[in-house]
């Protein structure tokens, strides 16, 4: 490794035309600015020796052989001197090798001082980065990057911005703590996700104040919420310390790609949650499975405060069974919410049969309603967690105990209503068991065509009645977005990646490679499914 160490210097002053000699200072300065920064009280007698000849590199610490040992960091006993040389005596000095597993770390090491005559700051994302590196990328249309072959990279000095991620555990200390922690050197205009540790905090209700380069963090009356893990993945562990900290019940959703990091993290996270005291359980089961869904969920209720289940996979069109886990929940005495986004106008079930406490659903789906409308069906009284403006009765200065009074403060979303009664009125006429029983053989008659194709994975319910008009397929040796890029020049919208569901694709397997999604809807001929099977062949053939 010394050998390639030289050779590599070899190249670069080839290469770049900077002086060998001039490097190797260098890197005899980071190294000793790292052993100092471990060592503080260490006086000069530290040095680092780079033979070019012997293709040695070593670090050697001189210390005065003595008597009686007062300063251990430049004085060494006769005894401890003797396992070094034999020969040793008091007054003599002595070197001995430090290991130099600092190597990399010195490498990396840099002062301000040496980032005074930096050309440029490193702020943007990985094209303006590489831009500034002389390479240039071009943006052939959305989402379509070329780079352009012949170039090189220039060297450059360059001042990277703050790292977010390891500013967070500071920032969560000052969350928790007695003292208020200030950060310096990260950038609130970061492109970085692990920003977002600001807004995380400021949920629990820390006190936030924020400067353009710093930002500081104060503990207060810290309280439980949910949150997405989705574009934060590496601040779960940290997060989960300061909920460990706070009133009330924490959860985390979307942070299945910790399973996949160096180590599975939630495994981790959960062992050193419970070894503090905190209760945290995740239910699983394998995709298609309803038997080992409703195991899950037996096993995980034991003193839980409330369960939530989906009704149908958003990504697989999986219809769950909701009513067996609703059972188990009732047994249990835990409050059960049930995730009806997919179901409601798609599939008929009778919502207060359910016995859950709450059943919530979104207007801009199988309810053909606008974006930001939504319907809350309350089995159970809701107690709010955050209250303002009593809207029906003013006079009040908390919200009304009536429905739907309780749960509508502000002034409402007229023209969204509007738009989805309009939605729910069609579904009437229609009939949602007509509906349902339509889309359902639309989507058995594409998946029997689709499976025609050997390169396609269909994922589909082995029984029908468990899958209903969302589909799931991906491609044996064609990436999921390139075929969703291909369908969409014949006029087929699709979804291709993960459709914020990472837990739902690590059950099939398909959490590194996505799968593209195909809806089915009220409005789909018999004529569209053949077709699309059709444009699926296409493209497969084409390559």
């Amino acid at each position: 490794m010394n050998a390639e160490f030289f050779d590599a210097v070899a190249d670069i002053e080839k290469e770049k035309g900077i002086p060998r000699e001039y490097m190797y200072e260098k890197i005899r300065q980071a190294m000793l600015t790292a052993f100092r920064k471990d060592t503080p009280d260490c006086e000069d007698n530290v040095e680092v020796i780079l033979d070019e000849d012997k293709k040695k590199i070593e670090m050697v610490v001189k210390k005065t052989v003595v008597a009686r040992v007062i300063d251990p960091y430049v004085e060494i006993s006769e005894e401890a001197a003797h396992r070094i040389s034999k020969r040793a005596k008091v007054g003599d000095i002595v070197s001995y090798k430090q290991f130099l597993y600092k190597l990399v770390e010195a490498l990396y090491t840099r002062t301000e001082r040496d980032l005074l005559p930096a050309t440029f700051r490193v702020n943007g994302d990985t094209v303006d980065i590489m831009a500034a590196f002389g390479v240039r990328v071009e943006e052939r249309e959305p989402n379509l990057f070329a780079i352009p072959g012949g170039q090189r990279y220039e060297s450059r000095r360059a001042a990277v911005e703050g790292d977010w991620s390891n500013a967070a555990f500071w920032l969560c200390a000052g969350a928790i703590g007695t003292d208020p922690i200030t950060v310096e050197g990260v950038s609130l205009s970061s492109a970085q996700g692990d920003r977002n540790v600001l807004a995380a905090l400021s949920r629990f209700g820390a006190r936030i104040v924020r400067s353009t380069n710093a930002a500081t963090v104060q503990s207060d009356k810290l309280a439980g919420f949910e949150m997405s893990a989705h574009d934060i993945p590496d601040l779960v562990p940290v997060i989960s310390a300061v909920a460990s900290l706070a009133q009330g019940r924490t959860f985390i959703r979307d942070c299945a790609r910790l399973r996949i990091k160096e180590s599975d993290r939630l495994v981790t996270t959960t062992r050193e949650l419970t070894a503090l005291g905190a209760q945290v359980r995740v239910a699983e089961s394998p995709l298609f499975e309803p038997e080992a869904a409703v195991s899950a969920f037996r096993r995980a209720l034991p003193g839980a405060k409330a369960a939530v289940c989906t009704m149908v996979s958003n990504v697989f069109g999986y219809l769950l069974p909701v009513r067996e886990i609703a059972e188990l929940c009732a047994a249990a005495g835990v409050p059960l919410i049930v995730d009806a986004s997919q179901a409601a106008g798609c599939i008929a079930f009778d919502a207060a049969a359910l016995g859950a406490a709450f059943v919530a659903m979104p207007g801009h789906k199988g309810l053909l309603g606008p974006q930001g409308t939504g319907i809350l069906l309350c089995f159970a009284q809701p107690e709010p967690l955050l209250c303002g403006g009593t809207g029906s009765q003013s006079v009040l200065q908390d919200m009304p105990e009536e429905l739907p009074d309780r749960l509508e403060a502000g002034t409402h979303n007229v023209p969204g209503i509007a738009g989805l009664l309009a939605g729910i009125r069609y579904l009437s006429a229609q009939g949602v068991e007509n509906i349902e029983r339509r889309e359902r053989r639309l989507a058995q008659r594409l998946t029997a065509q689709l499976r025609a194709e050997p390169r396609l994975e269909v994922f589909a319910a082995p029984d029908p009645a468990c899958q209903t008009a969302v589909l799931s397929v991906r491609c044996r040796d064609m990436d999921s977005e390139l075929l969703a890029q291909k369908l969409a020049q014949y006029g087929i919208a699709v979804r291709a990646g993960l459709h914020c569901a990472p837990v739902a694709h690590r059950s099939a397997g398909t959490l590194e490679t996505g799968t593209v999604r195909l809806s089915l809807s009220p409005f789909n001929t018999e004529a569209e499914i053949a077709r699309t099977a059709r444009v699926f062949h296409e493209i497969l053939r084409a390559g």
